[in-house]
């Protein structure tokens, strides 16, 4: 399999139209193609998240009225016959791996679904798994099984993701189009007690027009870094565990007052992102600290930035009072279609 990184510039601008002398008459004709890549927002608690995709459908539709308004598209993405495995955690922030490349495609309003071939089984990697942080690998189960507007690939124990009901579908437009599959994995991983595998929740990806879509990221200062740590030991030393540094994307201007987490009840604003702060160390051996969300759409958003990420659990609603201390924000962070947004995360005095 190949990596792509989307040089978001590069897609915006690289439309291709074709026409007729510029004419409005019938012999127009109209070039349109469509790509899909996967994308994911990382979880602590697992190494690999594998997802073995085999056929994506696409559906005309109305999204006035929802109703279909043509023959299905079914498009195998498995590669000589073998299922399409992609983990999602090498495909982190704007980062993102095609499955689907430049396929042609008719200009117009279109449904999607996209399905993956479940695995049920510990030790199995022929399928969908996950290995998680002790060595352990697991199944990966879709829980949804359902067609996409009557129609099914013909194939078992494949797992749907659909995305019409949430209001997203797909735009084509005469050119190229290039959307982007998001997987929040901290929304979206179960690890039900006493089964052979997870399951992985359809209300935890989204799907992004990669042409409309903007990036944010930056450096976490070490002196912002280190005090977080400093503030939070005690919790952390309760917790036996160490420090967790994750950034929180929120949509709209606030304060950390308005700042919930993960599980958060409906007076709290809850994340639509959440990005892990990466560690590097440079050829002096100094460690630097980053972080990255890919594929944002345009709009103001608020940051906020915390190194007890892993008290929060999507199913329960944590407070300082659990330990989980969200430690600084920034506001306004603007996101502009095709433009990658700079934010460092440094002390606020």
């Amino acid at each position: 399999m190949k990596k792509y990184t989307y040089p978001i510039l590069a897609i915006s601008g690289g439309l291709l139209l074709t026409g007729c002398n510029g004419g409005d008459s019938s012999s127009d004709t109209e070039a349109a193609t469509f790509s899909l890549a996967v994308s994911d927002a990382p979880v602590d608690d697992a190494n690999k998240v594998v997802l073995a995709f085999e056929d994506v459908v696409l559906i005309p539709f109305d999204p006035e009225t929802g109703d279909k308004t043509g023959d299905a598209i079914i498009m195998n993405v498995s590669e000589d016959g073998a299922l399409r495995q992609v983990d999602l955690m090498q495909y982190q922030g704007s980062n993102a791996e095609t499955i689907i490349s430049e396929q042609t495609i008719a200009p117009g309003d279109y449904a999607m679904c996209l399905y993956a071939k479940d695995g049920r089984q510990l030790n199995d990697t022929t399928l969908s798994y996950v290995e998680k942080t002790d060595g352990t690998v697991k199944g990966l189960v879709v829980n949804s099984k359902g067609s996409c507007y009557g129609t099914k690939p013909d194939t078992s124990d494949q797992g749907r993701l659909k995305f019409s009901q949430k209001g997203q579908y797909v735009k084509v437009h005469t050119g190229h189009n290039s959307y982007v599959v998001e997987f929040d994995l901290r929304k979206g991983l179960a690890d039900p007690t006493g089964q052979d595998h997870m399951n992985m929740n359809s209300n935890a990806v989204s799907l992004v027009n990669a042409s409309e879509a903007g990036h944010i990221g930056g450096v976490v200062s070490s002196v912002q870094y280190n005090a977080c740590e400093a503030d939070s030991a005690s919790w952390n030393a309760i917790n036996d565990v160490p420090a967790v540094h994750s950034v929180y994307l929120y949509a709209g201007e606030m304060d950390r007052s308005t700042m919930g987490d993960l599980g958060a009840p409906a007076e709290f604003n809850t994340p639509v992102a959440i990005a892990d702060v990466n560690e590097t160390e440079d050829e002096l051996g100094n460690l630097t600290y980053d972080y990255e969300f890919g594929f944002i759409g345009p709009g103001t958003y608020t940051i906020g930035y915390t190194c007890t990420s892993y008290i929060d659990s999507p199913d329960t609603h944590e407070t300082s009072e659990d330990g989980f201390l969200m430690y600084q924000h920034y506001t306004p962070v603007k996101v502009v279609e095709g433009e990658h947004t700079e934010q460092d995360i440094y002390p606020i005095l």
